[in-house]
């Protein structure tokens, strides 16, 4: 271990964020930002095509840009990598790849209740037909009845061209290998063509992002009915009996229920197509990737629980052997998926790759701040993750762009400067979790085929039976985790692949264990039973005990059942745990005062040479865990500070071969302590402390460091002179700018792709007409408006023009002056043009130095207050303020003592905080418990402190009207605009229509005031 790399992690242990390429692409502009971003402490960057990108993907401009961008990570050290696609999922080439070749279409095998309506064109080939018997069950057969009554069908059949995600086309078929191979062609060789010789330390592989056969779809057919779709290629028949020894055609309506009598082959089934994606996908980019020496990474689809696991692709740890990188994606504000993340970290450690990637952020919302982001940094980081890519540093902001599953780190949050902090801390775990090897002794078989046996295509969630299996695995996962019993996860394939057995170790690649825990299923693999009937360590078997081998009843289990060895357990419960803990050889423990596990703290344990090495995880984001942690290793203990970078030695006891260290873990806070067995410990010298609070009441002087801003988000429409919608919100009035100028079924394509289209509107006279009050006409006021160059904008019947250099929020959203035009009371903004496909319709921003009246009164212009109040600035005269405030207070300190200070500011709410006490500078403040040591900069008589509270983009840009406010744990673009679903499509999506007219503001500021902390010892 190297501690220097601790303190200044290098570019590989760094964040790399996808950064979105989604406008016009300009090479000075890539210099530009890359070199902001190695400032602001990321390692490297992800290429990625975005939503709204106009520069021709692929072609020349983009490859220049390609260029430009890794010269430019070369010259300052960093990671400059490739994405394998236009927007996702990978596989399309932004549909190059079906471009005049319809085999590649992807395809999907449909049940039709009734096929005597089909007609020629409906499908590609009928591969079997069905008859429901009079108990109900179907039947299947594959030569044509005489008479079509009654009859049902199985057909093949190609998706549709003309989806809008896929630039016109659709998605392709990646169980066939030639329509891989031609995706190959059509990016990889192309990269490696012109990069071939920039592959290595600054172009290190290429990102490939969430690749499936997901063939669920609902297609209705003439009756109204829905009927159920799988995945299919041609020649998959001939393979699945090439695999499994019989023809699949005559037991197709096996697939249509959870039937005991079809568990066999729904079992053979999923596993073939799992088998199939695999070599016709992974190993041949695999290989492709290994014969150009450029790694491998990125993250399937659906890699949670096995409902959409299976129907995405069967599995998705048997592709993890074959990435450079595995990785997963963690979308949304929550940490709810633990089995996600220890599936990747499980297969990374037996095939020892040391770098898992996490896709991280996407869809958590602009008011993200960074104690939400280490809360669940430290969730991945405890579970294995140890790459770490921001989602989303965004080129652009215009357009759809700013609605594109938010947030954007990038020079458009307020708090962009700071970014350091938090990327310094995620390089700091990255590094922790990326010594040594796992300490795990314990291993879980997935029970993947018992999902695949009982899957039930027309059951809700994949049926009772696959909800039972999956719930006893989440439940078992859980249970050890709380318990602190280190696991890993254990794929059947890649065990008959690489397990090996030798007494009481089984060996799985570059890990061994000593306990294999089987939860409940209803089979396993016979290589499986194989392994383990010469295994001599302790099989635990959990729930009611498997029947079948390879999805076939087998007497041979009851007899490896019933091995002095193997302890059978009826359910996952304390009784469970207990036992695996017995079994186990527990590595550490983590107990709070009254001796229980702290089930609310995660550990990561790892082993290098003499040390070991635990990172812990508070879970809970409220209650602070005082705990003890006794690991079996003696040795002096080592603090290492993620936040700052330092390590000092800390106090630990040593008992019965055990060290023992008491210490406190903070709210959503974290720990990394090294146990160095070549050290001695340091005791410890318990000391009392008395704090002494003192409140720092308001109001407050303050100062607002940006532009206030008003964002307007309602208008009136007219088009050539017939008025359309009066005030109504703007996504409305964009919807129906597209519907009327007969371009609406182009909405959602790439612009690059529409321009090379030649697509043009009708042309029409466009007037869009906004309302604003003022009552206190301000000193300055600008509206920012996107496009405005496009538009013939007035305000009260004066034109108004761009100001030169002007900008708002993206440097490509221009701004105008209207402080001579602006009155009191009503003002009207008109923006005329004869719209194009590319204009954006966007809400509009009133900029400058005002304060925003109530909504009650209409949001009009104010005067500014002269200090805050405790409690949100939203309510004070900044409800869509994205920025910053400095509060400024003083307190008087008659002496100072050898006592500890410190500044508490738990009560406020930002995303970050920075403080400056009489003018020098403490720094930064972004985790729990937020307070900060003041101590040395403190003097007798008054003191000023100026606590900066920045903001977020959320109060500006949305969601402003979704009926759940800020509490939203998923955030896309769905989110920002008023959803029309009828009744019946809010049935089908489960969705339901969130919109209120109503604004949804995020607190921010001194909700409540801050207190000085004065700490002393107790005798």
């Amino acid at each position: 271990m190297n501690l220097k790399e601790f303190v200044d992690p290098p570019k590989q242990y760094r964040p790399s964020p996808f950064w979105s390429w989604n406008g016009k692409i300009e090479p000075p502009e890539i210099e530009n930002r890359i070199r902001d971003m190695k400032q602001k402490g990321f390692g490297g960057f992800f290429m990625h095509s975005r939503t709204g990108l106009k520069t021709a993907y692929m072609d020349d401009d983009w490859m220049r840009a390609i260029r430009r961008g890794v010269e430019v990570a070369r010259e300052v050290k960093m990671e400059s990598w490739l994405y394998d696609e236009d927007r996702w999922p990978s596989g399309i080439c932004g549909g190059k790849t079906t471009e005049r070749k319809n085999e590649n279409l992807a395809m999907a095998l449909t049940w039709i209740r009734d096929a005597s309506a089909l007609k020629d064109g409906d499908y590609e080939e009928i591969v079997a037909y069905t008859k429901t018997g009079e108990d109900g069950a179907a039947q299947t057969f594959t030569e044509k009845p005489e008479n079509m009554t009654g009859t049902g069908a199985f057909i093949a059949r190609r998706f549709n061209r003309g989806h809008f995600w896929y630039n016109g086309e659709n998605y392709v078929d990646l169980l066939n290998p030639q329509t891989v191979q031609d995706f190959i062609d059509n990016t990889h060789e192309r990269y490696a063509k012109l990069f071939r010789y920039d592959f290595g330390e600054y172009m290190p592989g290429i990102f490939t992002d969430e690749p499936n056969v997901n063939r669920l779809i609902k297609w209705f057919d003439r009756d109204g009915q829905s009927p159920f779709s799988f995945p299919w290629t041609p020649g998959f028949a001939e393979y699945f009996e090439k695999l499994h020894g019989y023809s699949p055609l005559s037991h197709l309506s096996h697939l249509l229920s959870d039937t005991d009598e079809g568990f066999k082959f729904r079992h053979d089934f999923w596993l073939a197509i799992n088998e199939r994606f695999i070599e016709s996908f992974t190993i041949p980019i695999s290989k492709w990737c290994s014969e150009h020496e450029f790694k491998l990474t990125g993250h399937y689809l659906y890699e949670d629980d096995f409902y959409p696991m299976i129907s995405s692709g069967g599995a998705v740890m048997p592709h993890y052997e074959y990435m450079d990188i595995p990785g997963i994606d963690h979308l949304g504000r929550n940490i709810d998926h633990p089995w996600t993340i220890k599936q990747v970290s499980s297969v990374a450690n037996q095939m020892g790759k040391k770098r898992v990637i996490c896709e991280i952020f996407g869809c958590s919302g602009h008011s993200m701040s960074f104690e939400d982001m280490k809360w669940i940094g430290d969730y991945n980081c405890a579970l294995g993750v140890t790459f770490f890519c921001q989602h989303l540093v965004q080129y652009t902001m215009t357009g759809d762009r700013k609605r594109d599953f938010p947030p954007t780190f990038s020079y458009h949050q307020p708090y962009w400067d700071h970014i350091r902090v938090m990327n310094d801390y995620l390089a700091r775990i990255s590094w922790t979790a990326s010594q040594g090897r796992s300490a795990a002794k314990t291993l879980v078989l997935m029970p993947v085929n018992s999902a695949y046996g009982v899957y039930n295509v027309d059951a809700e969630n994949g049926g009772v039976q696959l909800k039972s299996i999956e719930e006893s695995c989440h439940g078992l996962i859980r249970e050890l985790l709380a318990e602190h019993i280190s696991f890993d996860l254990g794929d059947e394939r890649i065990l008959s692949r690489h397990g090996v057995s030798s007494g009481n170790n089984l060996t799985v690649g570059n890990s061994s264990y000593s306990c294999v825990v089987l939860p409940y299923a209803v089979t396993w693999k016979s290589s499986t039973i194989d392994l383990l009937e010469s295994f001599e360590g302790t099989v635990i078997v959990i729930g009611e005990s498997p029947k079948r081998i390879n999805g076939t009843p087998d007497d041979r289990i009851a007899a490896f059942l019933s091995q002095e060895n193997v302890i059978a357990i009826p359910d996952v419960s304390e009784g469970a745990v207990a036992k695996i803990n017995e079994c186990s050889d527990r590595d550490i423990s983590i107990t709070s005062a009254d001796g229980s596990q702290a089930r609310n703290i995660l550990v990561n344990h790892r082993i290098e040479a003499s040390a070991h090495i635990l990172f812990l995880a508070n879970t809970d984001r409220k209650e602070c865990s005082e705990v003890t942690i006794s690991v079996n290793a003696i040795g002096g203990v080592v603090e290492l500070d993620a936040v700052t970078g330092r390590a000092y030695r800390y106090a630990s006891e040593i008992k019965d071969n055990t060290t023992i260290i008491h210490t406190k873990i903070q709210p959503a806070g974290s720990r990394i302590f090294l146990i160095d067995q070549t050290q001695t410990s340091v005791a410890g010298k318990e000391q009392k402390m008395k704090e002494e609070p003192l409140t720092i009441e308001g109001p407050y002087a303050f100062q607002r460091i940006h532009e206030n801003i008003l964002t307007i988000d309602r208008c009136s429409l007219e088009i050539d002179g017939k008025k359309i919608l009066t005030n109504e919100s703007v996504c409305k009035v964009r919807k129906e700018i597209w519907r009327y100028t007969g371009i609406d079924e182009y909405k959602g394509y790439q612009p690059w792709t529409l321009e090379s289209r030649n697509i043009r509107t009708r042309t029409n006279k466009t007037v869009l007409t906004f309302i604003f009050n003022v009552k206190d006409i301000p000193e300055r006021i600008e509206l920012a408006m996107e496009d405005a160059d496009r538009f013939t904008v007035e305000i009260n019947g004066t034109k108004v023009e761009p100001s030169p250099g002007s900008w708002h929020i993206d440097r490509k959203i221009p701004s105008l002056d209207l402080k001579e035009h602006v009155v009191e009371g009503e003002n009207t903004i008109t923006a005329s043009t004869d719209f194009l496909w590319d204009t954006e319709i966007e809400d509009i921003y009133i900029t400058g130095d005002f304060a925003v009246g109530s909504a009650e009164d209409g949001f009009p212009i104010i005067h500014e207050p002269e200090t805050l109040n405790t409690g949100s600035w939203v309510e004070q005269g900044y409800p869509f303020y994205s920025g910053s405030m400095i509060y400024k207070m003083e307190f008087d300190l008659e002496t100072i003592e050898s006592d500890r200070y410190e500044i508490d500011i738990s009560g406020a709410k930002g995303s970050i905080f920075y403080v400056v006490v009489n003018d020098t500078e403490v720094g930064a403040i972004a985790f729990s418990p937020f307070r900060g040591d003041i101590t040395g900069v403190l003097k007798e008589g008054t003191n000023t402190v100026e606590i900066e509270v920045f903001s977020s983009l959320r109060n500006t840009l949305g969601p402003l009207h979704h009926i759940d406010g800020d509490n939203l744990k998923w955030t896309g673009p769905e989110q920002f605009v008023e959803s029309e679903l009828t009744e019946e499509q809010a049935r089908i999506t489960g969705s339901k229509n969130t919109w209120t007219d109503a604004y949804q503001f995020a607190p921010y500021g001194f909700i409540e005031p801050p207190k000085l902390i004065r700490i002393s010892q107790t005798s």
